[in-house]
């Protein structure tokens, strides 16, 4: 049991180091896009993102990355998701936060 313990904690550290460190390298682009081309919510973003993900994963093809970045990366976009579910539940008491309305979402 402790074994398992200790691999879960490290891949939860190993997920925590890949989402900062895409946010440094990309910026809040997952939860406040640019929307140059599509007017999505950032929930409905990240379901997209999650979609080409898990189509990949399920299609078998990994000459464009493995399957297990992919459920890295799934991973990460589900903790994104967390984060946008609970911002919609906050009122957050900044002037420049962008209000956006998310439809409820069940798997």
């Amino acid at each position: 049991m402790e074994e398992t313990q200790e691999q879960i904690a490290s891949i939860l550290d190993e997920i925590k180091a890949l989402l900062l460190k895409k946010n440094e390298q990309y910026g809040d682009s997952v939860l406040d896009p640019v929307n140059l081309f599509a007017r999505n919510s950032a929930l409905d973003g990240i379901r997209i993102r999650l979609d080409d993900k898990y189509s990949r994963l399920t299609r078998g093809n990994d000459s464009i990355e493995s399957d297990e970045d992919i459920h890295l990366d799934c991973i990460g976009y589900h903790v994104m998701a967390l984060i946008a579910i609970r911002r919609e539940k906050v009122i957050i008491p900044r002037s420049d936060v962008k209000r956006q309305t998310i439809p409820d979402f069940h798997f």
